[in-house]
């Protein structure tokens, strides 16, 4: 048994990866039938949830966990105890900070069900 099962999948495996049939899609190729739409890797974004992620400059590949850092920076910089020596500022960004918590409520949600 000189090969084992696993060596003759990662042979394969090598084969199909250097001849680029996972990422090229031959067009000649059943031309004459209907071919199938791609399955794209990410779900089509709303547009309210696009103004979320630009919002908390995400990008659509980002992770949850990106995503979720990207929202604790913002909440940093507009923390009201980060800011707490003017009033007027203390009030302002305690109404940024209501914002950037129920704009992430809505982002969170779209993340947990995707």
């Amino acid at each position: 048994m000189s090969d084992s099962m696993f060596d003759k999948l990662g042979d394969l495996l090598s084969e199909a990866l250097e001849s680029g049939i996972f990422f090229k899609e031959d067009s000649q190729s059943n031309s004459d039938t209907q071919q199938e739409e791609p399955i794209p890797l990410i779900k089509e974004i709303q547009p309210q949830i696009k103004e979320l992620m630009e919002y908390f400059e995400i990008e659509p590949t980002f992770t949850y966990n990106q995503a979720k850092k990207q929202f604790h920076k913002k909440l940093k910089r507009f923390h009201p105890d980060s800011n707490s020596d003017n009033p007027i500022i203390k009030k302002i960004t305690k109404e940024k900070t209501t914002e950037i918590l129920r704009n992430w409520e809505e982002l969170e949600n779209w993340y947990t069900k995707n």
